[in-house]
């Protein structure tokens, strides 16, 4: 009877050390399973590119503000016709002081559109590219009138509102 005992003893305890490992395996899983979820689903508060330098944060865009200028009408003669051309430009920054200085040199952006638009082909206006080519040479225009004047490019981009070809 007592060997009976003992051998019911060791089977108990074999039966247990089986649990406790099968607890501890289980147990070494999911803390691996999560440390793999933490480290590859956490974002870090500070990004490093390639060679170790800190990336640069996006920064949003304030709001497009806009400045609406007169039409300018162009005369061209086509043909031994007379052609007439009248684009309506409107200036866009995101900088309200930007805006102002823009406000206050309107003249001078004025006459130096008219200028460019008037050293156009009117060949070249009739054209989506040419078209396009003309709104980015305004922009270098209207660039270079402001940083002779306030020292900076105070717009970003030149739109033609309205461009009626006569």
């Amino acid at each position: 009877m007592a060997e009976e005992q003992i051998q019911d003893g060791s089977q108990a305890s074999a039966g247990k050390s089986k649990l406790i490992i099968i607890i501890l395996v289980v147990v070494l899983l999911l803390g691996g399973a999560g440390a793999a979820a933490f480290f590859l689903l956490a974002t870090p508060e500070e990004e490093t590119a390639e060679g170790g330098e800190v990336a640069e944060e996006v920064v949003a865009k304030a709001p497009a503000k806009y400045v609406k200028m007169k039409p300018i009408t162009v005369n061209f003669t086509e043909n031994k016709k007379q052609r007439f051309v009248q684009i309506s430009p409107s200036l866009m920054s995101r900088d309200p002081a930007m805006i102002l200085a823009v406000e206050e040199n309107m003249p001078l952006i004025q006459n130096s559109l008219l200028m460019l638009f008037q050293s156009q082909e009117f060949a070249d206006l009739k054209t989506q590219e040419g078209r396009k080519k003309l709104r980015e040479q305004a922009l270098t225009e209207v660039q270079k009138v402001m940083h002779d004047e306030i020292g900076q490019d105070a717009v970003e981009r030149v739109l033609f509102t309205g461009f009626i070809i006569q």
